[in-house]
């Protein structure tokens, strides 16, 4: 999944680049398909920033239960991932369910 959201994010970077692009603000249509494109990619691309945040976070308070001694230390580690990883699950069905297409017609 991680792949697929990175790419979506390097698709948002491509449109962004082609909407600051003069021959698509001069074609209102090509720049409103751009627009348009950049609003539904910016929600998955914030939620994948949101996720990839959380997995680097759970990452560190494991690595901190792997190496430190101090209770303080470990028994924080533990609270912070008993707190963080029940949101991984959540944020993971909201990513497939953005990622589901749209239906035009809706």
């Amino acid at each position: 999944m991680l792949d697929k959201l990175s790419a979506i994010e390097n698709r948002r970077q491509e449109v962004e680049l082609k909407l600051s692009d003069p021959a698509s603000m001069s074609d209102m249509k090509i720049f409103a398909k751009l627009n348009k494109e950049y609003k539904d990619l910016e929600g998955v691309v914030n939620a994948y920033h949101e996720y990839r945040l959380l997995l680097e976070n759970i990452a560190s308070a494991k690595k901190v239960l792997a190496t430190e001694k101090d209770q303080d230390f470990l028994s924080m580690a533990k609270a912070e991932i008993f707190e963080l990883e029940p949101k991984v699950s959540i944020l993971e069905e909201k990513i497939r369910n953005m990622l589901v297409p749209k239906d035009p017609e809706d």
